[in-house]
């Protein structure tokens, strides 16, 4: 008799107040003995514009994977030595 595995169950954030996103930076870190990333961010809601702006970031970074290094031109924005725009066209799928 063949044995199936169960797929690992996956749950939606949605982040209501968000601030700079720590909240759901944490969910979205988080991962079971297993290695499984079970939570995933669907929506973070903020109106202050510098905090969106953080989310905006934290939601790019989040498109690669956690063990892999960063994209170098996203550390090169953090350096102040490109732009957003920059790095929005250079990795527009991410974005």
């Amino acid at each position: 008799m063949m044995m199936t595995m169960k797929p690992k169950a996956t749950y939606g954030v949605i982040d209501l107040f968000a601030g700079p996103g720590g909240l759901a930076e944490g969910f979205a870190r988080y991962r079971d003995s297993s290695g499984h990333y079970p939570f995933r961010i669907r929506l973070s809601v903020e109106k202050d514009k510098s905090a969106h702006a953080t989310l905006q970031l934290r939601a790019f970074t989040r498109q690669f994977p956690y063990e892999s290094p960063l994209p170098p031109e996203y550390l090169d924005l953090l350096a102040g030595q490109t732009r957003i725009d920059a790095l929005s066209a250079r990795y527009p799928a991410q974005w």
